[in-house]
């Protein structure tokens, strides 16, 4: 896997967004505030959560939130306008 988020948004494949179709282990990326750009994500991706199950996520939250790795509702996350995309890396 690729160190860069806009990297990783690259790999595995992509996953209609309706949040019933998630499965743990999908990754859900945003602009972010740092977002990095390519022709592909002209928005860019800049920030990466994991779907982890039971309608949960984990994600660090960047500077204001001092990095600190949190589970979160998947629903807080969903709601994001700066949703770009959600890849499958591995599938069950």
């Amino acid at each position: 896997m690729p160190r860069r988020s806009l990297e990783q948004a690259a790999q595995g494949r992509s996953v209609r967004r309706r949040i019933e179709l998630l499965q743990p282990g999908d990754l859900l990326f945003f602009t972010g505030e740092y977002g990095h750009y390519d022709p592909k994500y002209p928005q860019g991706i800049g920030h990466v959560a994991v779907y982890v199950g039971d309608k949960k996520a984990i994600h660090a939250k960047g500077v204001n939130g001092n990095g600190k790795v949190k589970v979160v509702p998947i629903i807080k996350l969903w709601r994001r306008p700066d949703l770009v995309t959600i890849r499958r890396i591995f599938s069950s």
